[in-house]
């Protein structure tokens, strides 16, 4: 991580006022330069440093940059069984150090696999030698094996009987094999100092309803001395207000959960710039008593649908869990699956490396995310998505449209998406056809199956009644009922989303329609089955482009386009501008004169706008829409043409 930089004159203030003092630190920033790495098993795998991208930016890694990894399994190699030292390369001088003054050593370390193969076995020496073959004769200062998967901890360890030393600090992984990665980060040996506190973390929502608002964080005790006092402010800019926190006894090292007394009164379409600050009288170390959050104030609560994208391909034995588990979420309220297929004849690249970039805790396949927030194995969909759906979100997706022109062998999908704030970002939408039982014979088709025989216990889809115990290995996919779920096609091919398609910088309250481009079914994955309509749906999305966060979804079958398309196409019916804030032209192109009158309605079917039913030439016309008297929202425009009837959306702001 980044490290915070003083001036030696500060920092000697610092240490001079509050007898605190860092003796090292190390965040990798540079690599593991100033350590020595030894590979003493001599298997050719050794201490190394990395960072987020390397991992695909994996949500474990977030903020951590760069790191000291060591591992005991590797693809090209297989599984390892590690004896890989890192050690300082210059010995840390604790000499000046009074005997009884707290010395701490603190670092992050975990790994990135889930259970089972989390189990790494570490060691951690403080010695006066950097000999390999002394270290391992000295006690750890601390040795296990990791119990949390997929996590990095925090880590202390009280160093006070080095005191007066010059020493040496070792990391080792060792006792462990064929599990993964041990990683290692933010290393800091120092002396604490008596009192100091830590803004930890602050609870402040991203979107919020209008009314009171309760802004409370985690306050930690970073000194040796008990907080028995101290001050907690926030501040949207409209004046601080502050709690006093008398009576308190915050031992060192704990946590204070704080619940400030004065709400911030969220007013919709309003967006608040929130500091929290804590003060405490003769606090060592103020750089970490401060924190910030945005929060937009939202009109109403929309429903919360969540997508859940599934990694799998054929050629893995292990996906036809992650099948199976998009199947036992069919009939789970506010959910859509996805699946998205990786090296088979299924396979949307873009779609595939996208997901393997925004996809959470991705490690191999299968693997299931919820939102690109929450990820994990595709058998916790469930889980996963207990914990999304209910999270408070600024927008939906309604009126969808997806249609199948059997003429053109075109899908074309339009649809709104409705948000409830004034929300910076950068957001877009996306939509993605999914198609389900696809089957074929051609090559790549057939799903490798490691679940046959039972070895791996039991699996039954829930759906099909396909047992894949005993389906064979491989298994065609004629026999399970064909592959569902499966991504076809992804819009703009960017699984961020149509870039244009919502307003950039900030998006106001309001509807927003949107048309994506029409897809040809001729380039769609998967091309060795044909695409039918009636199998499949269109997904439609709002995704946070900085983040790849799914904000919002819905989901449409297919039609096939009626007579009505026909007539649209025909007459080639536009609105412009749309939105708009007041007038907007509808414009239509007739093949011969004929009558046409204009009706507006708005989402409750009543009419609120018509003309005379007048005579128009054959060619380019116009009737004008006057939004001036009506209010901000969602309306239809209806031309009955002769017999015949076009209808377009236009949003007025």
């Amino acid at each position: 991580m980044k490290k915070l930089l003083l001036s030696a004159f500060a920092l000697a203030a610092i240490i001079g006022t509050t007898n605190a003092q860092t003796y090292f630190s190390d965040d990798f920033t540079g690599g593991i330069a100033g350590w020595t790495a030894t590979d003493d098993d001599a298997d050719g795998q050794n201490w190394a440093s990395q960072t987020e991208a390397d991992w695909s930016n994996n949500a474990i890694l977030a903020g951590m940059g760069t790191f000291a990894i060591s591992r005991s399994w590797t693809s090209a190699n297989g599984a390892l069984t590690p004896d890989n030292f890192l050690v300082t390369t210059n010995a840390i001088d604790l000499t000046g150090v009074t005997p009884g003054t707290d010395i701490t050593l603190t670092f992050d370390m975990g790994t990135l696999e889930g259970s089972p193969y989390q189990a790494e076995g570490y060691s951690i020496y403080v010695t006066n030698s950097n000999v390999i073959a002394t270290i391992k004769t000295a006690t750890p200062v601390l040795t296990g094996t990791l119990s949390n998967p997929q996590q990095i901890d925090p880590y202390s360890v009280n160093l006070d009987a080095y005191a007066g030393q010059s020493v040496y600090l070792t990391f080792r992984h060792h006792n462990c094999s064929d599990m993964n990665t041990l990683i290692v980060d933010n290393v800091v040996m120092k002396t604490t100092a008596n009192t100091d506190a830590t803004l930890s973390s602050i609870n402040v929502p991203t979107y919020a309803t209008a009314g009171p608002l309760t802004i409370s964080g985690v306050v930690t005790n970073s000194g040796l001395n008990p907080i028995t006092s101290m001050d907690i402010t926030w501040n949207d800019g409209s004046g601080p207000q502050t709690d006093n926190l008398t009576g308190l006894n915050i031992a060192s090292g704990a946590t204070y959960n704080f619940n400030h007394t004065v709400p911030l009164n969220v007013v919709a379409n309003n967006s608040y710039n929130v500091t929290v600050d804590v003060a405490l009288t003769g606090d060592a170390n103020m750089a970490d008593n401060s924190l910030s959050a945005t929060v937009a104030g939202l009109t109403q609560v929309p429903a919360k649908v969540v997508v859940g994208e599934e990694k799998t391909g054929t050629w893995c034995g292990f996906c036809p869990r992650g099948a199976v588990g998009l199947a036992g979420m069919e009939a789970t309220p506010e959910f859509i699956g996805i699946a998205v297929h990786n090296s088979d004849p299924m396979v949307i690249s873009n779609y595939d490396s996208g997901t393997e970039t925004y996809h959470p805790d991705f490690t191999g396949y299968p693997h299931g995310a919820v939102d690109r927030v929450i990820g994990g194995d595709p058998s916790a969909f469930n889980s996963m998505h207990g914990q999304r759906v209910n999270d408070l979100v600024p927008c939906d997706v309604k009126n969808i449209v997806a249609e199948f022109n059997s003429s053109t062998n075109m899908v074309s999908v339009s649809a709104d998406a409705e948000f409830y704030g004034n929300i910076s970002g950068n957001y877009r939408m996306s939509c993605v056809i999914v198609q389900d039982d696809m089957v074929s014979s051609a090559n790549g088709w057939s799903q490798t199956n490691y679940y046959d025989g039972g070895g791996y216990g039991p699996l039954t889809d829930p759906v099909s009644g396909f047992d894949w115990t005993t389906g064979g290995d491989p298994v065609s996919p004629s026999a399970f009922g064909g592959y569902d779920h499966v991504a076809r096609s992804l819009s703009s091919n960017n699984i961020l989303g149509d870039a244009g398609s919502l307003p950039a910088g900030t998006v106001n309250a309001g509807v927003y329609p949107y048309t994506f481009a029409p897809v040809a079914t001729s380039s769609m994955a998967g091309s060795a089955v044909a695409y039918d309509y009636t199998k499949s749906h269109a997904v439609v999305m709002v995704v946070d482009a900085a983040t790849g966060e799914i904000l919002n979804a819905g989901s449409e079958p297919v039609s096939l386009a009626t007579a009505v398309n026909e007539v649209e196409n025909n007459h080639s019916m536009t609105v412009f501008p749309n939105p708009t804030t007041d007038v907007a032209a509808v414009k239509f192109y007739l093949k011969s004169a004929n009558t046409v009158k204009m009706e507006v309605y708005n989402t409750l079917g009543e009419l609120v706008q018509s003309s005379d039913a007048m005579n128009y030439a054959t060619g380019a016309n116009s009737i004008n829409f006057n939004g001036t008297e009506l209010n901000k929202g969602l309306y239809f425009v209806n031309l009955t043409i002769g017999n015949e009837i076009v209808t377009r959306k236009v949003t007025l702001k």
